[in-house]
C-alpha cells in the first residue's frame, strides 16, 4: 500500500476524500515547515501539500521540502485561481484539485495534472 503524507490544517477527507477510500495509507501532519521532519520520517512515497486555503503557506512548505530533501515526489492540492502567482512548477511535480476549493468560473474542476 502506498504511503502518502498530507500536510494540511484540514481533515484529509475534507481535502481529498478519495485518498482513504482508494486504499492509500494516508498520514496527516500540520501544514507547517516544522512538520517536514516528522513527515519525512514516515518515508512516504508521496507528499501532498494542501494549498487550497493558504497558497503562500503551501508554497513555503514545498519550497522548504525541496531545499531539505528533493527526492520525495510532492504535489500541491488546490485550484489554479486560488493558488495565485506562485511558481509551483519549481517546488511541486503536479497539482490536484481540492474538494471545496474555490473555482473562478463556477464550472466543474479541471482535470488533475499528473504527479510525476
Amino acid at each position: 500500500m502506498a504511503a502518502i503524507v498530507l500536510l494540511s490544517d484540514r481533515f484529509p477527507d475534507d481535502v481529498l476524500p478519495a485518498l482513504g477510500s482508494a486504499g492509500f495509507d494516508v498520514k496527516s501532519e500540520p501544514l507547517a515547515v516544522a512538520s517536514l521532519a516528522d513527515a519525512l520520517d514516515l518515508s512516504p512515497e508521496l507528499v501532498l501539500v494542501d494549498a487550497a486555503e493558504n497558497p503562500g503557506q503551501g508554497h513555503a512548505v514545498l519550497r522548504a521540502l525541496r531545499q531539505t530533501e528533493g527526492r520525495t515526489p510532492a504535489g500541491a492540492v488546490g485550484e489554479r485561481p486560488a493558488l495565485g502567482g506562485f511558481p509551483w512548477d519549481q517546488v511541486a511535480a503536479g497539482r490536484v484539485p481540492a474538494r471545496g476549493a474555490p473555482s473562478a468560473s463556477g464550472r466543474s474542476p479541471p482535470t488533475p495534472t499528473p504527479i510525476r
